[in-house]
């Protein structure tokens, strides 16, 4: 009788994925800015990543929030004061 192994695999940390799945996204944003014409891989990226699995689609939701969130609130605390 032939003995089974058995593989655990290991989680991929947390923290690991956001650093790739941000540097990527980051990449592309700069690629686009740059060069619009050229980039036509990095204009699908948010889909691209976004359609891989589940998890990937709510990291780069969270990422893509966090980027272009960045100084809304300090606009519309602005415009409150006046």
């Amino acid at each position: 009788m032939a003995a089974t192994t058995t593989r655990t695999r290991m989680p991929f940390p947390s923290e690991l994925l956001h650093k790739i799945l941000t540097d990527v996204l980051a990449e592309s944003i700069h690629a686009i800015c740059v060069a619009p014409k050229v980039c036509r891989w990095d204009m699908n990226i948010v889909w691209i990543l976004a359609g891989t699995c589940y998890t990937w689609r709510a990291i780069v939701k969270d990422i893509l929030v966090m980027a272009f969130a960045q100084g809304a609130g300090e606009s519309t605390q602005e415009e409150h004061k006046r």
